[in-house]
């Protein structure tokens, strides 16, 4: 292996998005249970389908239509404050147990970058709420390109960051559609697979598979 670069994803991957939970239970009781996974779903496709037509909008603004088009969906009221309230949750999403250690002992031996289809600000806030910017050297906003991930004008936002080749670069991704973006691009990908799901199949594969990040760290030797 001779990886220069690990460049992670950020929600899903280094940070646990179930963690809009407490916020969405709060207001909505167990309706926020199914809440939660309705606004993540509908934030992923939103994003892919303002991909296709071209019609832009950041992450940020993404994010809270989604969750408006969730609350409708199952029926539920809403007010300005609310959805503002709520959709804060997403910059302060606890990272997974073993990210901290991770991120720390790859960064000694590796540049190490994150990748998120993200707001550059929001990105931010996001790493240094859980105090992990001090293990990553780039934080990459791919969709400043006008797209997000998966399409490639996303992935080529690296390299605006490291002069390294595709060869050289690690591509770390929970989400199996990132994965395959990442595949068919050209980078070597190891698939955090935390739901012990199956792969979706859309052609590329990861080269490598584990549970968590510890299994990446098995990996590389770090």
């Amino acid at each position: 292996m001779n990886y220069k670069v690990i460049a992670f994803d950020l929600y899903g991957t280094l940070l646990n998005t179930d963690g809009t939970k407490d916020a969405c239970v709060r207001y909505f009781g167990d309706k926020g249970i199914e809440l939660v996974s309705l606004w993540r779903r509908f934030q992923l496709e939103f994003t892919w389908l303002r991909s296709l037509t071209g019609d832009f909008k950041d992450f940020d603004e993404i994010t809270a239509d989604a969750l408006v088009y969730s609350i409708e969906l199952l029926g539920l009221d809403h007010t300005n404050e609310l959805v503002e309230d709520i959709a804060r949750s997403y910059l302060d999403l606890p990272a997974f147990d073993e990210v901290g250690t991770v991120l720390a002992r790859l960064n000694r031996n590796f540049e190490t970058m994150v990748v998120s289809n993200g707001t550059p600000s929001s990105i931010k806030i996001a790493v240094k709420n859980d105090e992990l910017h001090s293990s990553l050297n780039y934080l990459v906003s791919a969709s400043a390109g006008g797209v997000f991930k998966p399409s490639p004008i996303a992935y080529d936002q690296i390299f605006g960051f490291t002069a390294c080749s595709k060869a050289e670069i690690l591509f770390v991704s929970s989400n199996s559609w990132d994965i395959n973006g990442a595949s068919t691009y050209g980078f070597d990908t190891f698939w955090v697979n935390r739901r012990r799901a199956p792969f979706e199949n859309l052609g590329a594969r990861a080269k490598y598979v584990g549970q968590d990040l510890n299994d990446l760290m098995i990996l590389l030797d770090a």
